[in-house]
């Protein structure tokens, strides 16, 4: 915070807000795929989207529809998310919180 009582938007900043947001995998899940990735089969129980257009792959652990996705995996897919140019910082955190709090979004089969 400044001495004019505003946080400053850095990353840092940013990340520790994701940090305290949680959101479901099925809820993650849903945005991946609005961002344009889709689900690929794997050999294991991890879960695995690309983004062809992007050239974009992110992996996951083997979640349940309701487990809370860990922060790391968050913060990661936005990395790469925002590096490859799909979506900048602020849209993808618009998202996130959209998807997070809306708790109703049904997976594309």
């Amino acid at each position: 915070m400044n001495h004019y009582g505003i946080i400053p938007n850095t990353k840092a900043n940013r990340e520790n807000q994701m940090r305290n947001k949680s959101i479901r995998f099925a809820d993650f899940e849903c945005l991946l795929l609005k961002l344009g990735f889709s689900k690929k089969a794997t050999l294991g129980p991890q879960k695995l989207f690309e983004n062809a257009a992007h050239n974009a792959l992110i992996l996951l652990p083997a979640y349940e529809t309701r487990e809370e996705v860990r922060d790391l995996h968050v913060i990661s897919a936005r990395k790469l998310i925002t590096e490859r140019g799909i979506v900048d910082e602020d849209e993808f955190d618009k998202m996130l919180e959209e998807f997070a709090t809306t708790r109703d979004c049904t997976p594309v089969a």
